[in-house]
């Protein structure tokens, strides 16, 4: 998807240079919808959960450049082995399951591309871009080690890099605002740590996948001049 979005956007650049004598739109959004991060084979999982954002965009001709921060709460956990024996033989078990409540908050910068015609009814478009995600995690009490600790202070989920690629459709209700449906696919992994009992108990040290899809519904505002 990364490389269709970049293959068109050098078509029109080169084939379509009076873009550039367009004016240059600003507007602002406000969305809400829907993130499905979860995927069953991982470990950490994420549940899926709703969104809530904004974003400041500049326009001109076909081309847009958006500037926005989404704000993500959900419940994230993790599964282990407790037990002692002798290896690879294991005597006791006990499968603890760690979870903890973790806020995504994603920075996110994103160009697209415009296919409808310039102040039309439908405006559909495609994109991509990248940005960091923050991620804050507030531990559980759910989880307690055969000595009693609570486990899941013992975690830690590493604010980390991604990509995506977008596609959606502007629907202009008025001359100044518009509808817009949008759907990005995520590229992300963040990096897990651990200490005190988890330490010891961590196999894989496999990283949170923030895969999936992301779809929203909001309402753009274009400031003319």
């Amino acid at each position: 998807m990364p490389v269709l979005v970049l293959v068109a956007l050098l078509i029109f650049i080169n084939s379509s240079p009076a873009w550039a004598s367009a004016p240059v739109e600003l507007g602002a959004e406000i969305h809400a919808g829907w993130s499905d991060f979860s995927n069953p084979d991982s470990d950490p999982t994420l549940d899926s959960h709703s969104i809530l954002g904004f974003g400041l965009q500049a326009r001109q001709g076909r081309l847009s450049l958006e500037l926005g921060a989404d704000w993500i709460e959900t419940e994230v956990s993790q599964k282990f082995i407790e037990g002692f024996g002798i290896l690879p033989i294991l005597l006791v078990g006990n499968v603890l399951t760690v979870k903890g409540n973790l806020t995504i908050v994603p920075i996110l910068l994103t160009g697209r591309l415009h296919l409808g015609t310039e102040g039309g009814m439908i405006d559909p478009y495609i994109g991509g871009g990248g940005g960091y995600y923050f991620l804050s995690y507030d531990p559980g009490s759910t989880a307690t080690s055969i000595t009693g600790g609570n486990l899941s202070h013992d975690i830690n989920f590493q604010s980390t890099p991604g990509i995506h690629a977008n596609l959606g459709l502007d629907i202009r209700v008025t001359p100044v605002m518009t509808f817009t449906i949008d759907a990005r696919y995520v590229w992300a992994n963040a990096k897990v740590s651990y200490k005190g009992d988890l330490a010891g108990l961590n196999s894989g040290a496999n990283p949170l996948s923030l895969d999936g899809w992301v779809t929203t519904f909001g309402i753009k505002y274009y400031f003319k001049n």
